[in-house]
């Protein structure tokens, strides 16, 4: 009996060592789809070499539906043609004419960060006071602000920002329908500027181009930079106990 329950233990534990994220790609054929699936596993890969969570996750690239979490399967799904909209509200907001290729991967990686803090929310059963939307939009900048190489972190995190003002200027209207009041997604131009707040915070001396754009005084420099420095620290003390030592 002791070597049986031994036995289950271990193969319980092995469980938990090999849980990782999965990518299954559609065979339908996309123009952008060697490239989203690139974008893909690249943050897959980081994210498998980084933590180990105690749950398997699959990630399905050419899915009908999405982008979205499904806490059911423990899926996320992408849908192809979500890149392509990505790239037209880009395209018609005059954003990223030289660079669009690597923008529209930041949004990709900002969307899976995004999707992935509700799998983490849902199988770690992590406290959220608040929305849960802005939530996982906090771990995925921070998620992109932390990239092993900062600079291209920081893009990635500025062009998902840009996503939301593009959209914003798709969207918005002299007239709010009062159901946006109790949606679930905060305004698009409300997750722009937060998203633009922690990535000042992040590195203050190097964003005076943005801080200028803006025209914030320095009053609100501060808030942004205690604001990234208590959302990093919150971000770090949920993630800890998952965190990869020896990798």
């Amino acid at each position: 009996m002791l070597r049986l329950l031994l036995l289950i233990s271990t193969l319980v534990f092995s469980r938990l060592l090999s849980a990782e994220i999965h990518l299954h790609v559609d065979e339908q054929p996309h123009p952008k789809k060697a490239s989203l699936i690139s974008t893909l596993q690249t943050h897959i890969d980081y994210v498998n070499q980084r933590y180990t969570f105690p749950f398997e996750l699959d990630i399905i690239l050419g899915a009908e539906d999405g982008p979205l979490y499904d806490p059911e399967l423990n899926q996320v799904w992408f849908p192809y043609w979500f890149a392509d909209d990505i790239e037209q509200a880009f395209i018609n907001g005059g954003y990223y004419e030289n660079r669009l290729p690597e923008a529209i991967e930041g949004v990709m990686a900002h969307t899976f960060y995004h999707e992935l803090g509700h799998a983490l929310v849902e199988n770690l059963a992590l406290p959220v006071l608040g929305m849960e939307e802005d939530a996982v939009d906090t771990l995925a900048t921070l998620f992109l602000i932390h990239q092993k190489n900062e600079q291209e972190g920081i893009f990635m995190a500025l062009a998902a920002a840009d996503a939301f003002d593009a959209e914003d200027l798709q969207t918005s209207s002299t007239h709010i329908e009062e159901e946006a009041f109790y949606a679930a997604h905060s305004f698009d131009l409300q997750r722009f500027y937060r998203a633009i707040c922690l990535i000042v915070g992040s590195e203050p001396e190097n964003m005076l181009a943005i801080l200028n754009d803006l025209d914030w005084d320095e009053e609100k420099q501060a808030e942004c930079y205690w604001e990234y420095k208590d959302k990093s620290a919150a971000a770090e003390t949920l993630l800890k106990p998952y965190l990869n030592i020896l990798k």
